[in-house]
């Protein structure tokens, strides 16, 4: 249903229907108020509370946030409190519903802001494994470069440098959260070389990380079991790593995200083997 059954009374009106008819809409429970000038039939649902405060908002009322993230798909959860971006216009009603005075371009009926904008928006009610997971999902729909060019057309936002960041490292092959979190936390923390991503040294299966010049390969696992077949292809994989002079290390969620620094120490021991004459540096995090 169009609107998801929510009509203003300017709609109504727009449409040929007198303010009488409007009461007499109400009085045989045709229609319910929702809010101030806006009337609904049917049954409640989040989009109908949605639609809600779209007409309230205006003219040039765009839903963004987690709101628009849930239209677009990206994510399941319906949020309690929806934003809407309304221009110079200054909106307030009991509900909720959050008004924010700022401009946004929008697409689509309900009116939304668009994917990179609504990555960046979201962005502010979300963990940083989140925040990764979000633009790792969308990678398909948009060019990361995308949300660094939305950015630039910001004057502030609070996760300004982790969205540019997460975004190129998305660009250069970044797959997953875990991924990002041995980037930032085992790599970048301790001032290792930099490996490449989703690289392909076989011909077969891709790899998360390689370091090319020391012969050292670093594949990251977020399942929390990891046995039978899938094990049994990751050791055929292995050897024929081996065969090629690459040694592989393999790291789950739980070493990754508590022992960062553990991990940094064995991959730096590989690296030496293999010829890296660098020195790993101590972290906050280091004991």
């Amino acid at each position: 249903m169009r609107q998801s059954g929510v009509i203003s009374a300017l709609q109504l009106v727009d449409q040929g229907y007198k303010r009488s008819s409007i009461r007499r809409f109400l009085d045989a429970g045709l229609l319910t108020p929702v809010a101030q000038g806006v009337y609904a039939n049917g049954e409640h649902s989040w989009m109908r509370t949605l639609w809600t405060g779209v007409l309230l908002g205006g003219p040039h009322c765009a839903v963004g946030g987690l709101a628009a993230a849930r239209i677009h798909g990206i994510t399941g959860t319906e949020p309690l409190i929806i934003d809407y971006y309304v221009g110079s216009s200054h909106r307030t009603h009991d509900g909720p519903w959050r008004f924010i005075r700022a401009d946004r371009d929008f697409q689509g009926s309900p009116p939304v802001t668009f994917l990179a904008q609504t990555v960046i928006d979201a962005s502010l009610y979300l963990t940083d494994d989140n925040i990764v997971a979000m633009i790792t999902d969308v990678r398909a729909l948009i060019d990361p470069g995308a949300i660094e060019r939305a950015l630039g057309k910001m004057r502030r936002h609070p996760k300004r440098a982790l969205l540019m960041e997460i975004a190129a490292d998305v660009a250069d092959g970044l797959q997953s959260v875990l991924e990002f979190r041995y980037r930032r936390d085992v790599e970048r923390a301790h001032q290792l070389p930099a490996a490449a991503h989703q690289a392909n040294p076989t011909g077969g299966a891709y790899i998360d990380n390689l370091y090319t010049a020391y012969g050292v390969i670093v594949e990251l696992d977020g399942r929390q079991f990891h046995a039978g077949l899938a094990a049994s292809g990751d050791s055929a994989r292995d050897n024929k790593h081996l065969l090629l002079g690459l040694v592989t290390l393999r790291y789950n969620w739980t070493q990754v995200a508590y022992s960062p620094c553990s991990v940094a120490r064995e991959v730096a021991a590989a690296l030496r083997l293999g010829g890296w004459s660098g020195q790993i540096h101590r972290c906050p995090r280091c004991s």
